[in-house]
């Protein structure tokens, strides 16, 4: 693979990743949204939801975060490299 590829493969899991983390987050604050309802009403069902999607964006925004040191893993290699 020549350099200026390898370079897009790694600008587009840097760009992949700080998705992902945005996207986690949204979930986090959805599922604590949810979950405080549920709270609120009494509502074990819409709690229990409100944390699944927690944990679905926090596994998310950990898929973000290691794709994010993945790619700078490979910019500081490549760095050794020339």
């Amino acid at each position: 693979m020549d350099d200026r590829n390898r370079e897009q493969d790694e600008q587009d899991m840097e760009e992949h990743g700080r998705e992902h983390q945005g996207k986690g987050k949204a979930k986090e604050l959805e599922g604590k949204a949810r979950s405080g309802l549920g709270d609120a009403l009494g509502d074990r069902g819409e709690q229990l939801k409100g944390r699944a999607k927690e944990v679905e964006g926090k596994a998310q925004r950990a898929l973000g975060n290691a794709e994010e040191r993945l790619s700078s893993d490979k910019d500081e290699e490549n760095d050794v490299d020339r």
